[in-house]
C-alpha cells in the first residue's frame, strides 16, 4: 500500500510539473511578437516572399474582377499576431476586420 501510495504521489508531481512547464511555455509564447521580431520576420524568405505572393493573389483576383483585400494587420494597428490569428489574444481584433470586410464587400 505505502508503495502504491508513493508511485500515484510521483504520478501527481511529474503531472503537476508537466503542468506548470506547459503554463511557463505558454507565458512565454503567447505569439506576442515585439516590432524587432516583425523586423526580423520581414527580412527572411518566409516574411516577405509570403507577404508578396498574397499581394499577387490580391491582384490576380481583382483583375479577374473579384473582390479581395490583404490585412496585413501590423499596418492596421493590431499586433502580436502568429499565423493562428482567429487563435492568438486578440481574435476579436481580427475578427472585426474580416467581419468589416464582409460587410463591405461581401453581399454585392
Amino acid at each position: 500500500m505505502a508503495h502504491q501510495k508513493r508511485a500515484l504521489g510521483t504520478k501527481v508531481e511529474t503531472i503537476q510539473a508537466r503542468l506548470q512547464a506547459i503554463e511557463a511555455t505558454q507565458e512565454k509564447n503567447e505569439f506576442n511578437f515585439d516590432d524587432s521580431a516583425l523586423a526580423r520576420a520581414k527580412q527572411t524568405v518566409n516574411g516577405d516572399a509570403r507577404r508578396n505572393g498574397c499581394r499577387d493573389a490580391v491582384n490576380a483576383i481583382k483583375a479577374a474582377g473579384g473582390r479581395a483585400a490583404l490585412a496585413v494587420l501590423p499596418d492596421i494597428g493590431i499586433k502580436g499576431n502568429s499565423h493562428m490569428m482567429m487563435m492568438d489574444r486578440n481574435n476579436l481584433q481580427v475578427a472585426e476586420v474580416i467581419l468589416k470586410w464582409l460587410a463591405e464587400n461581401g453581399a454585392r
